[in-house]
């Protein structure tokens, strides 16, 4: 059984300190701090030893999907990788990667469009998606039925944050849940600014005007 979601409740949990937590460039445009770096290092460590527990003695191919999920993607395989140094039975590990794209500034859309290059040889493997960010469960539902038809022995789906309120598609494994905001950092971005923030934040009205294309 999974370890326990950890839910992150609708009020600041972090002061973002300027300077500290957040780069002088960005801290007039960040709202709220509500995960910090320490804290998705923890939760990341728990949710690779559910996989190795799951997987252990199989092999698994990683499909990261780019660009918001490299972080997770690659915590993820550090922690999979120091497990099996210490078990008698590992875990495979092979990469893929792909690009989805969905959203048009703070807003997720219909129109889900999937980079095929990275569907290559999954048919009859142990297929995990790792995803930063889980908002409708459209694009992954999409991503899901275009592997599916590739014939692979299995599909999960492991996302680091999901917004529970107006989702269906619930992932194998979740970093967080998280209320109905617009996060950026740790890989997440707006209009490819704030991915190098270390921390999960959320971007306040000021920052979505100025970066708005």
């Amino acid at each position: 059984m999974s370890s326990k979601v950890i839910i992150i409740k609708d009020k600041p949990t972090h002061p973002a300190v300027a300077g500290v937590d957040i780069p002088l460039q960005y801290s007039e445009y960040i709202k709220e701090m509500i995960i910090s770096s320490e804290e998705i290092s923890k939760r990341l460590k728990q949710v690779a030893e559910d996989i190795h527990r799951d997987y252990k003695g199989k092999d698994i191919y990683m499909l990261c999907i780019l660009k918001g999920a490299e972080k997770t993607f690659s915590e993820i395989i550090s922690n999979l990788n120091n497990i099996n140094t210490k078990s008698r039975k590992c875990v495979g590990i092979t990469l893929g990667y792909i690009r989805i794209s969905s959203y048009i500034n703070t807003l997720s859309t219909d129109d889900i469009q999937i980079n095929p290059r990275g569907f290559e040889n999954m048919t009859d493997k142990n297929v995990l998606i790792v995803e930063d960010i889980i908002d409708t469960g459209k694009t992954m539902t999409a991503l899901i039925d275009a592997i599916n038809k590739l014939k692979p022995k299995s599909v999960k789906v492991v996302s680091l944050l999901i917004k529970e309120m107006k989702n269906n598609f619930h992932p194998n494994y979740i970093g967080f849940s998280i209320p109905e905001k617009f996060v950026i950092g740790y890989g997440l971005d707006y209009n490819e600014r704030f991915r190098e923030l270390p921390n999960i934040c959320v971007l306040n009205k000021k920052g979505i005007e100025k970066f708005k294309q």
